[in-house]
């Protein structure tokens, strides 16, 4: 059985297999006392440095290509991937990117870096569509810039589900638990001083106009709060 890494713990639970303790909590007879079920919930989490381009350079990102001044699709771009296979349509919008280690004493990558050559709308990946949503309403286009998305790969943090009800139509309890290793919010701390640090080079700020995210200090405990805050 496989319906997740969320509700597969739940439906097992609700059917009376998982910590005895936890079961009989809700009423719920109990088949198989498996601590397990439910325990060592893991992810990677991510943070993000996105900047913005200078006025001038604005419609070179990808978003440009895609959406116009009042952020409509553009004819233009749907015609190219419908008749041809072409076009900006064609990218997952995160072509370039590299597996990184972020501190000397690693022995493999501990960071995933995936550049995206448009501007993150928030620094919760997902709240971004909710954003380009208001500005759509408005008639405002999608600011330009870049985005360079952090994903600390094998985190060591461990989460859990659990149980709310014996009703199959709550939902469960979630624990994601992100950052309770330093190791983790190291990873992804170092991991966002990089890419400000890649982002200042001459080549590529000469583009580029402010930190919208994370912003704040660039080193120190300043920095270390704004991804525990923004982390996803």
């Amino acid at each position: 059985m496989c319906t997740g890494a969320v509700h597969t713990p739940h439906i097992l639970m609700l059917s009376g297999v998982g910590p005895a303790a936890a079961l009989r909590e809700h009423e719920l007879g109990v088949v198989a006392d498996l601590a397990g079920v439910g325990a060592n919930l893991q992810d990677h989490p991510a943070a993000v440095l996105a900047v913005r381009a200078k006025p001038e350079f604005e419609k070179l990102s990808v978003t440009s290509e895609i959406y116009d001044s009042k952020n409509n699709l553009r004819l233009g771009a749907v015609a190219q991937y419908f008749f041809g296979r072409r076009g900006p349509l064609t990218t997952t919008g995160c072509d370039h990117g590299a597996f990184l280690r972020t501190s000397g004493t690693h022995s493999q990558p501990d960071l995933q870096m995936r550049f995206v050559p448009g501007c993150a709308l928030d620094p919760d990946g997902v709240k971004s569509y909710i954003v380009f949503g208001e500005l759509k309403k408005q008639g405002r286009p999608w600011p330009g810039g870049i985005t360079m998305q952090l994903l600390a790969i094998r985190a060591k943090s461990k989460g859990s589900i659990g149980l709310k009800a014996a009703d199959p139509f709550i939902n469960p309890a979630i624990n994601i638990n992100y950052l309770s290793d330093p190791e983790d919010l190291a990873t992804l701390r170092n991991g966002v001083r990089m890419a400000r640090d890649i982002a200042s080079q001459e080549s590529l700020s000469k583009y580029l106009e402010q930190v919208r995210a994370p912003g704040g200090a660039r080193r120190g405990g300043g920095q270390e709060t704004k991804v525990r805050g923004r982390g996803y």
